[in-house]
């Protein structure tokens, strides 16, 4: 039990290295993160909520920015997994492969929120190798959906002749949603991911 902030399900999704004390750090850390921004946050201010010395934190991590890379890795990683997972699915026709992506971009999003957001707001609050890191993997999972757009453009399934701006705008309506939606919501989470898969293919077009 933490003291303070209380601690929320689906803050991150399960992991063998996330447990115990890690884990409560790490969820902690999301949600102060996700609240105050990483700079206004303190090493002190982490801890405190766990009803711990600041020294405790390194125990767990290296330093506050490790901290919140680590976070970010997680978010990149499942963001990933999900799209990968949702592309071999699809099959291989583009209209399909671009839906299966876009659609699971958007879930993958609203699945864990808070961790969306620590991961999209706070990445260039990184520095050096760890910015250079995190934004390579952003890259690596931003070309799963541009690679299916320049296959579709090849075969003439889309008449975009962007596709590195197709999946920019693609891209970030997909990460909005997590800005805007909540469990109340008159709109389901499948409904949100099906509705901008059938905006993004209208981009391509």
């Amino acid at each position: 039990m933490t003291v303070g902030t209380e601690i929320r399900p689906n803050l991150l999704p399960p992991r063998d290295d996330l447990q115990g004390a890690r884990l409560r750090l790490f969820e902690a850390a999301i949600v102060q993160f996700g609240a105050r921004g990483y700079h206004a946050v303190s090493v002190r201010d982490l801890m405190s909520e766990l009803g711990q010395q600041p020294g405790a934190l390194y125990f767990h991590v290296a330093s506050k920015e490790h901290l919140l890379f680590e976070l970010v890795k997680i978010g990149l990683d499942v963001h990933r997994d999900r799209l990968k997972a949702a592309l071999l699915d699809a099959g291989r026709e583009p209209h399909a492969q671009v839906r299966a992506v876009v659609e699971e971009h958007v879930r993958a999003h609203l699945d864990y929120p808070a961790l969306a957001r620590v991961t999209i707001r706070e990445i260039t609050s990184l520095t050096g190798e760890n910015l250079a890191t995190a934004l390579a993997m952003r890259t690596e999972n931003a070309r799963i959906l541009l690679d299916v757009i320049k296959r579709g453009v090849e075969i003439q399934a889309f008449g975009t002749t962007e596709p590195d701006l197709a999946v920019h705008a693609i891209g970030a309506m997909g990460m909005r949603a997590v800005e805007w939606w909540t469990p109340d919501s008159p709109h389901s989470k499948d409904h949100v991911a099906r509705t901008y898969g059938d905006f993004a293919l209208k981009v391509l077009v």
